[in-house]
């Protein structure tokens, strides 16, 4: 089969390269949270046509919560921006952002709603790819069992938020539009609204349980909600469902 090559990267960076004919351990510093990228290749041969494969793995502590900073921070940052999940920055520190976006993720794929992040949730994390939309064209679709919301352009989600919905299910399931936009913040709490039927609205709210606990509207996370209220102007479509 002739040798395999190898090439290993640590956040971007080269760590080592090398040929192998036969079986290797190659020894990698776990000390500190990283990422890394390991390609395996062959060379074309008789017998053989050329090949290659590509993975990425992260080396981490698995337990964070708000609080939490350090470069495994920034490792489920990046990785949680890279399936579009909203985040405030992409950066080294653990705040509510972070714990929206892990809350996000872990309504999209059934676990636990925690908040927090322990080794269950790095496994499934590293085996996720980004959401895709129901409809095609440029929207928002709000998914009422999995209380998320999604932000979709050319039929692809770009953004992804945690929401809570109405707390007796009386959200509108169908399609809307958005009839009226009210910047800033109304008597009642909520911020940057846009309103599609009668008093129901996408918007900031101080408070976005991780359940259905509205009185009928989709409240996200107040610092989120200036980057929503931007995506749909009025007129512009929402899909409940």
């Amino acid at each position: 089969m002739g040798p395999v090559r190898v090439e290993i990267r640590r956040r971007g960076r080269l760590v080592t390269k090398g040929e192998y004919t036969s079986g290797a351990r190659i020894r990698l510093g776990s000390n500190r949270p990283a990422e890394y990228r390991i390609v395996l290749s062959t060379p074309a041969s008789t017998d053989y046509a050329p090949s290659r494969l590509a993975l990425r793995k992260i080396v981490y502590f698995p337990q964070l919560q708000v609080g939490s900073a350090g470069p495994s921070v920034l490792a489920l940052n990046e990785a949680l921006a890279r399936l579009h999940i909203a985040l405030g920055s992409v950066d080294s520190s653990f705040g509510l952002d972070t714990r929206d976006a892990v809350v996000a993720f872990q309504k999209l794929h059934g676990l636990p709603r925690t908040g927090s992040v322990d080794a269950q949730f790095w496994r499934v994390l590293s085996a996720s790819s980004a959401p895709r939309a129901r409809y095609p064209g440029d929207h928002i679709e709000v998914s009422k069992p999995l209380q998320v919301l999604f932000v979709v352009r050319g039929g692809r989600v770009i953004l992804v938020s945690h929401v809570s919905t109405g707390a007796t299910g009386n959200t509108p399931v169908g399609r809307w539009q958005v009839y009226s936009k009210v910047p800033g913040w109304l008597p009642d709490g909520m911020f940057d609204s846009s309103f599609f039927l009668r008093g129901f609205a996408i918007h900031g709210y101080p408070t976005v349980p991780f359940y259905p606990a509205s009185h009928g509207c989709v409240r996200v996370p107040v610092w989120l909600a200036p980057r929503i209220y931007s995506y749909d102007p009025p007129g512009s479509t929402i899909y409940i469902y």
